[in-house]
């Protein structure tokens, strides 16, 4: 399901989170271009491929997405 994400036009990452339970989320995340999805999640202990990384926050959902998503904006805005 990740993979569609980037089948958007102007999208260079995107999040697949799964509720594992009530404080753990795992996220998959897909990338394409220079922006390093790996790298990204490393800071929370994740880790994978330049395109494909994956992570599990001890989270529950919402904050996980809290905690993602805007990450990730500005990362990619720093990109720009």
């Amino acid at each position: 399901l990740v993979n569609y994400t980037l089948l958007i036009d102007g999208v260079s990452a995107g999040f697949y989170f799964k509720e594992l339970g009530p404080a753990a989320t795992k996220v998959s995340c897909r990338s394409r271009g220079a922006f390093p999805i790996d790298r990204f999640v490393s800071r929370w202990g994740g880790g994978g491929h330049p395109n494909a990384a994956g992570v599990r926050l001890d989270l529950p959902l919402s904050e996980a997405v809290d905690t993602l998503v805007p990450a990730a904006l500005e990362a990619l805005e720093e990109r720009a």
